[in-house]
């Protein structure tokens, strides 16, 4: 997933608080709860030049025949980020 980025210190931080958020809610969901995956992992790459933009990567190591549901959950956990701050609990984590 990427898209435009406003180069700024606010919105670095903010970046920076949802992927940290969005980590564990991968670990929550995809590990603790479903036992899917062992150690799933979510990265922000933020690039200035030439063009302002951000990067997000999620890795999943998971049987070739879990992909498609996971993406799936993937896909409704970043909606539901979308749809919803994190809330404070998941800041404080």
């Amino acid at each position: 997933m990427n898209g435009d980025f406003e180069y700024n210190r606010k919105n670095i931080y903010t970046l920076k608080a949802l992927v940290k958020t969005l980590k564990y809610r991968l670990i929550d969901k995809l590990r603790e709860e479903k036992s899917e995956v062992y150690s799933p992992s979510a990265y922000d790459n933020i690039q200035h030049y030439p063009k302002t933009e951000y990067l997000l990567t999620i890795g999943l190591g998971c049987k070739p025949s879990n992909v498609q549901p996971l993406i799936k959950t993937v896909k409704s956990i970043l909606q539901e980020l979308k749809t919803n701050n994190p809330t404070d609990e998941d800041l404080q984590k």
